[in-house]
């Protein structure tokens, strides 16, 4: 009866386990595949029927972008979206690729603002001086024209009404490729901010002593900052010099010597732990030699 009980118990207990894994399979199999349209369900707004608008009602999904750059849109050719977006050298392939078919490029909901800054996930900046184009002159504007579709392109501080806009930035190998307003779809270009790692420094300090004819003995302590990649580039040095007069009673020899501080001696660091195992060793071998001995003079 208890082994029967046993193996229902074990049964139960394996069919709960296998229920959670396939339940939080399946959970995650739904955020990978979702992933792209959750990126830009959040932003999804109601259309912005500007006239400056480069696609119509903007884009409020990646897949939205991608379709109306394919087909166009209810007011713009294919071929009218394209050719502005090929101006700022943007292909067919970039667009397409933010749907995650090129491992080498990521999308990330950001912002852009009027002062031509972009910024990218976790609102890190990631690239300056913005540039973007609509399809109104606006005071500011210059005017361009590529496959017969007419544009104007800006600063964003010359088109952007409010402080910042959201956009789809895509980043090539971790550095700004360009980016896409969410409310218009306007493409928008910038510099991108590279990060400078800072080099290795390596620190070598050097004391020395001099004694002059006099006796006073000159103590000099200088440090050392270098590339630790190459110490005699861009290095920079500075040193303490302490003078010490002559001692008294002392014969001072007539030839200055000059001389290199010997460090001290170090002793062996002998802890706790080092102390317990001698003696452990020590009487170890104290009861041995003892049994022999004591073996011996029995048998004596």
């Amino acid at each position: 009866m208890i082994r029967d009980l046993i193996q229902r118990l074990v049964y139960k207990t394996s069919t709960f386990i296998i229920l959670i894994a396939l339940i939080l399979t399946g959970l995650s199999l739904n955020l990978a595949v979702g992933s792209a349209d959750n990126l830009s369900a959040s932003r999804t707004s109601s259309c912005n029927g500007s006239p400056d608008n480069v696609i119509y009602c903007g884009v409020p999904s990646i897949a939205s972008l991608i379709n109306k750059y394919d087909n166009g849109d209810s007011r713009n050719t294919a071929s009218s979206i394209q050719s502005i977006y090929s101006y700022f050298h943007i292909s067919s392939a970039d667009i397409h690729a933010m749907n995650g078919s090129n491992g080498e490029e990521t999308v990330t909901l950001g912002k852009v603002d009027k002062n031509g800054n972009v910024y990218g996930a976790g609102g890190k900046l990631v690239a300056r001086d913005a540039i973007t184009a609509g399809r109104q002159n606006i005071a500011g504007s210059t005017a361009k024209s590529a496959s017969g579709t007419t544009f104007y392109v800006r600063k964003t501080s010359v088109s952007f009404a409010s402080n910042s806009l959201d956009a789809y930035i895509i980043m090539l190998k971790g550095r700004f490729s360009f980016a896409v307003l969410v409310s218009c779809g306007n493409p928008v270009v910038a510099t991108s901010v590279v990060e400078q790692t800072p080099k290795p420094v390596k620190v070598h300090k050097s004391v020395s002593t001099k004694t002059t004819s006099t006796g006073s003995t000159t103590i000099v302590n200088e440090t050392c900052s270098n590339n630790i990649n190459n110490i005699d580039e861009g290095g920079t040095c500075s040193s303490v010099s302490t003078t010490q007069p002559p001692p008294n009673n002392v014969t001072v020899s007539s030839t200055p010597t000059e001389s290199s501080q010997t460090p001290a001696s170090t002793l062996v660091n002998t802890g706790p732990g080092d102390i317990i195992g001698l003696f452990a060793v020590t009487t170890i071998a104290g009861f041995i030699v003892f049994r022999i001995f004591l073996s011996r003079k029995l048998n004596s």
